[in-house]
């Protein structure tokens, strides 16, 4: 189920093992998806949930304990995480 969008600025200070995991890896989880998608009319959303799928699968670690983390820190499992930090559009960031 769709719960709106989720700033990316938003997971800072959400951790599961180290300060910043989680806004680190949704950080370049939406910097790929951009650029698998660049040239497309593809938009790719990364759920909350599917970040808590990404982070268990990298770190070896219980998918629901993940989101379990993310849910109490207010992150919906149907909230799309959306790039809300500007960035160089020169390539060079």
């Amino acid at each position: 189920m769709y719960h709106g969008r989720i700033p990316l600025s938003s997971l800072k200070g959400v951790q599961f093992l180290c300060v910043n995991d989680l806004y680190e890896l949704a950080r370049l989880v939406i910097r790929l998806h951009e650029a698998k998608n660049e040239g497309t009319n593809t938009i790719t959303f990364q759920t909350v949930h599917g970040l808590a799928l990404d982070y268990a699968t990298v770190a070896g670690v219980s998918r629901e304990q993940v989101e379990a983390v993310m849910n109490t820190a207010g992150l919906p499992s149907g909230g799309a995480i959306v790039d809300d930090e500007l960035r160089p559009t020169d390539g060079a960031s």
